[in-house]
């Protein structure tokens, strides 16, 4: 689902939750994941039943209440959409959006380890988000700028990006600056192969 949600496969997110709710039906996650691709879609009554049920299961997830205000203010149910948000503060929880937002100005000023720090609460977060694959572009660009670089976590976020965006120039051109870190220069040729294979440039 990780993979079909960075690609915007929402309905092939639907039916991969609708399998798993079939093994698990007590799981809110499970229902928050069709949610959030149900809102994807416009399907924003189907969503609010789904979040409906995840508060059932889960009353005390921020993340329950934060989605279903979400689905009840593009209904246009504003007092039931204050309601959940004011819940969802009330349980600590933080849009995960907020987190990239933050990963990307702290990013853009060059101030590594909050940007590292950021991208992992968002990463961690927001597992099936449409800015995955950025996210992990930035720690790993983050992890190598450091003072005292971490090529072994940047080397990490590079294989995951290519993993779950195959096509990505930035993931091969991350990991080929991640090896000619390790001064693996034959291995780090391949990598950026890859990349000039997939936009050979002007």
């Amino acid at each position: 689902s990780v993979l079909r949600a960075q690609r915007g496969d929402w309905r092939k997110v639907i039916a991969d939750t609708d399998a798993w709710l079939a093994l698990e039906r007590g799981s809110a996650a499970a229902f928050l994941v069709r949610a959030r691709a149900m809102m994807s879609l416009g399907d924003y009554e189907s969503a609010q039943k789904d979040t409906e049920v995840a508060r059932n299961l889960e009353p005390n997830s921020g993340e329950a209440h934060f989605v279903r205000g979400v689905a009840m203010a593009a209904l246009k149910l504003y007092r039931d959409s204050d309601e959940s948000f004011a819940r969802a503060l009330e349980a600590g929880y933080v849009d995960p959006d907020e987190w990239y937002r933050d990963a990307q100005g702290f990013f853009g000023e060059g101030r590594w380890a909050l940007a590292i720090d950021r991208t992992s609460r968002y990463l961690e977060a927001a597992r099936f988000s449409k800015y995955r694959a950025e996210a992990l572009r930035m720690r790993g660009r983050a992890n190598l700028a450091l003072d005292t670089p971490r090529p072994d976590l940047a080397e990490r976020d590079a294989r995951s990006l290519t993993g779950i965006a195959p096509e990505s120039v930035q993931g091969y051109l991350l990991l080929g600056d991640v090896l000619q870190a390790q001064e693996r220069d034959e291995k780090a040729i391949e990598e950026y192969r890859k990349a000039a294979r997939i936009d050979p440039g002007p």
